[in-house]
């Protein structure tokens, strides 16, 4: 993930700039602060310890993928990164019926078809 994060930024330096890069990053983490205490609340609305939450409702994987990409994207288009990621999960658990999702892995896979499709002319 390290290596993931390095090559992150390196490739959002080189789109943007290093400044705007910055900034952005700095928006999309807050957008991940603001994801993350959404997620915390729905947990305490639903009177569930808040001790538990990174072990049983969201793994150390997930959080360190969210943030290894906030370099490569704008801040709408990471906010449509996340929302595709969470479709794909969503579809994934539809189909598999776990009991845990690997969101991580799902993310890696929307992001290397994003790759793609950035590569192929196909996004914008």
């Amino acid at each position: 993930m390290a290596v993931l994060c390095g090559e992150a930024v390196a490739v959002g330096w080189t789109s943007f700039g290093f400044r705007p890069m910055l900034l952005h990053a700095g928006v999309n983490a807050g957008i991940l602060v603001i994801f993350s205490a959404a997620m915390l609340g729905y947990q305490l609305l639903r009177h569930r310890p808040v001790r538990t939450f990174f072990e049983q409702s969201f793994g150390l994987g997930d959080i360190v993928m969210m943030i290894a990409v906030v370099p490569l994207f704008v801040p709408g288009s990471y906010v449509r990164f996340l929302l595709v990621s969470c479709l794909a999960a969503l579809a994934w658990w539809m189909v598999k019926r776990t009991e845990t999702i690997p969101f991580a892995g799902i993310m890696a896979f929307v992001l290397g078809v994003y790759v793609l499709c950035k590569t192929f002319g196909l996004w914008n």
